[in-house]
This record gives structure tokens, sequence and C-alpha cells, in this order.
């Protein structure tokens, strides 16, 4: 057999790539990178969600332990006091007042631990009235802070307000401080200057934060009285309480509505909104499509909002011994849909507890409140 032997051309097997090649791989290097591109913003997205939840989180634990170790739900530590001129309440009509050196409180209405909502520190109440709603009275408290002894103090308002300023506001310890031009923050009130000016006349230094992420409390006061609109402080053994938390909160834009819920309000169930009835908290009435425009807007975008209405069963009062007086059920659910029912109407799917059964099928008035900013609501409970 004869061998043979075949010589290649080396230079023939080096040949580059064609055009053609170079091109498919530059399409598919492309469709990679807009698939990347397309990703980051949505990572972005739900990383903020992420840190919003957290931080939801950590507010509403810190407010529900913050209120059970200072015993906030107790209505011996709410201010009831003017600190700016030392008067008391001292009309039986009122729904928080003393009568005699006695404490009174009328626990069928819920108590609204919420400093940073107003201006005025002695208690006050803001009704929600809206058109074929439920009359709801939401009572302002605060809380006092105590020194080492455990002595409530009410002297100095100076000093009440700049420790509510650092107890309802989440602090962050990533801002170093605020110029003196920035103590009037739309969404936190002064806490230092770069002057280091001290709060209190030479008390501690306020660390700085943002105050983007704040809180306030609803709570529900449990008396053994035989009469509820006429509680002494020491009838109320327990209380239930609503710690809501807000991120960028607007103080003055709550809104009231009446609602009419669809069946049996099981776990929540559905609820229609009159657009029509619309209130802010001065009672004053939505008017005009941009004022409804606004509102459904709001309304497609909160995640909690509160009902209020009687409850199923009456109590005795002082002026209705035999028990004729229906005490305010307020509670907070979230909102799982939110759909248009037509010009003046909206329908919300709401999670969260049964309500009362006279609720069903329209046959109580009930208000819907709510609060923009809402992230979440943490309840607790104490025993005094």
């Amino acid at each position: 057999m004869i061998g043979i032997t075949i010589l290649s051309d080396r230079r023939a097997s080096k040949r580059g790539e064609t055009l053609i090649e170079i091109m498919a791989s530059i399409m598919v290097l492309s469709i990679g990178l807009v698939g990347v591109l397309a990703a980051i913003p949505f990572g972005g997205f739900r990383m903020s969600q992420m840190t919003e939840a957290d931080n939801s989180a950590a507010v509403g634990r810190n407010a529900v332990r913050t209120i059970r170790v200072n015993g906030w739900a107790r209505p011996e530590s709410w201010l009831i006091k003017n600190p700016q001129n030392g008067s008391y309440v001292s009309n039986a009509g009122s729904l928080l007042y003393r009568n005699a050196d006695v404490d009174y409180i009328d626990s069928t209405v819920p108590f609204l631990l919420d400093p940073l909502g107003s201006l005025n520190f002695f208690p006050f109440s803001t009704v929600f009235s809206p058109a074929g709603g439920y009359s709801t009275s939401l009572v302002h408290v605060a809380p006092m802070p105590q020194d080492e002894n455990g002595v409530y103090q009410t002297a100095n308002l100076l000093a009440l307000t700049s420790w509510y300023d650092y107890l309802f506001y989440q602090q962050d310890d990533l801002i170093s401080g605020y110029y003196a031009s920035e103590d009037e923050a739309e969404f936190r009130p002064r806490v230092e200057t770069e002057e280091k000016a001290l709060l209190d006349g030479g008390a501690p230094e306020v660390p700085a934060f943002s105050g983007r992420y704040s809180w306030m409390a609803f709570v529900y006061p449990k008396s053994s009285s035989t009469y509820v609109n006429e509680s002494p402080f020491s009838s109320v053994t327990s209380a239930d309480f609503d710690a809501v938390v807000f991120h960028d909160r607007i103080v003055g834009d709550e809104k009231a509505f009446a609602a009419e819920v669809d069946g049996s309000g099981y776990q929540g169930g559905s609820v229609t909104i009159d657009l029509s009835t619309c209130r802010d908290s001065d009672n004053n009435v939505a008017n005009g499509v941009d004022d409804y425009n606004r509102v459904r807007e709001q309304l497609s975008q909160t995640r909690y909002i509160m009902l209020a209405g009687p409850d199923d069963f009456p109590k005795a009062s002082s002026a209705s011994p035999t028990g004729s007086v229906f005490p305010t059920v307020a509670r907070w659910y979230k909102i799982a849909n939110f759909a248009n029912v037509d010009d003046d109407h909206v329908r919300l799917t709401l999670i969260g507890a049964n309500t009362p059964a006279n609720w069903a099928d329209g046959g109580a008035a009930v208000t819907a409140i709510f609060y923009p900013g809402v992230i979440g609501v943490y309840s607790g409970s104490a025993t005094f």
C-alpha cells in the first residue's frame, strides 16, 4: 500500500468571523442587555417596597412596645391638664374631664394618641359627620413624659413638644442634622440646628432624623363602670389599641365618607363608599370634579381604611340607665381591591375582623375614615 500524505494549508483553518456572525452576536448581546436594563427599575421598586415594609414593621413594633411599657393606654397617663394655664375640663358633657377631683372618661368613643397631628395638647375631639354616615368623635389626647421617679411632667410645653418629636417619629442615624433654615421642615418639628441649640434649656440634644416615618395610636378603653359615658379612670382596667404607621404623612388631609357594608361583613367583605358625602377634618365638603378625582386617586392608592359605627349591644349611661347608648366601634381594615362603581361611588374589598352584625347590608349608618400615607396597622392590648 502506498502511503499518501496530505498537506493542509494551516492558514485556511485560521479564518476570521464573518460579518453576519458578528451581527448575530451583537443582537444576542443586545437582547440580554435590554433585559438587564428593564429589570433595574423593577428591582429598585421592589427594593423600595421592601425598605418601606421593613421600616413599617420596625416602627409598628416599637410603637406597640412603647405603649405597653409606658402605660399609654391608661387614661392616667394622658394630658388632661392644660400646661399653659393649669386648668382642667370640668363639665360632664366632655369626653375626658375632671369633676370634684375625680378624672372621668367616656369609654364609648375611641381615643387618639396623636400629638404630631395637633398643635393643641389640651384634650379636644375631631368629629367626622358625613351626610348619611355615623357621627364619629375621635378624642385627641397626649401621653405625658415621666421623670426618674415616675412622676408625670406637664409644666413645660416646650419639653413636651421636644419629647414627642423623637418618640413619634422614626429616628435615622444617617441624618447628621438640619440647618437653621430647615427647622420648619414639612414632615417633622424642630430637632436641632447647626448651632447645636439645646431643647428645653439644657436638656440633652435629640438625635436628628428625617421624620418620614411616624405613628399614632387609636386606644379603645374597657371600663367596668356602671355608666360607660362616665367612667372614673380607676374603672378602666384594660384597653385595646391600634398603632398606625405613616410614610410621609400630611397632617390635616384626613377624609370621611358615608359607607355601606355589602353583605354580612365577614372578615371585612365589601364596602361601598359615597364620594358625594366626603368631609375633611374641618368638615369641608368635596366639591366638583377635581375634588372627586383627587379623592378617587387617594383611595385607589391608600392601603388601610377605618370603619366606624355603632356596636351591636347598647350600654347603660347616666342619661339612660336602662341602656340605650351604643358605643362606637372603630376598626382598621386592609384594602385588597378598589373599583369604581359610578360617578359618586367606589367599592372597596377589605380584609380584617368581622363587622358588627347590625352593619350588614346597610343596616346601620357607617363612616369610613382614611388617613393618606398609612402603610401599616399593628394591634395590641394592655391590662392595668
